[in-house]
């Protein structure tokens, strides 16, 4: 009887996993379309691919002068602890 009870747990836990991989599946297919909301929703999107935008996470990561940036702020962490002390 035992045996059996965890049988159905283990088949839950799989059915909820593919599930949950169904779902991912279906998202990643619809973002991956290009197909753009209606109405304010999908302005942005729009408007990148009017424009030829590529609005990707290493298209934002991709700074010319990053180092200098990054020196700049651990200058302020540095004055800001001075300041509390």
């Amino acid at each position: 009887m035992r045996l059996i009870e965890e049988n159905k747990e283990l088949l839950k836990r799989w059915f909820r996993f593919f599930i949950g991989l169904a779902i991912l599946a279906i998202m990643f297919t619809f973002f991956s379309s290009g197909y753009a909301p209606p109405g304010i929703f999908g302005e942005v999107l729009r408007h990148n691919q009017a424009h030829s935008i590529d609005a990707s996470p290493l298209f934002y990561s991709e700074v010319e002068n990053m180092a200098e940036i990054e020196e700049g702020v651990k200058e302020l962490m540095r004055i800001k602890e001075n300041l509390k002390k």
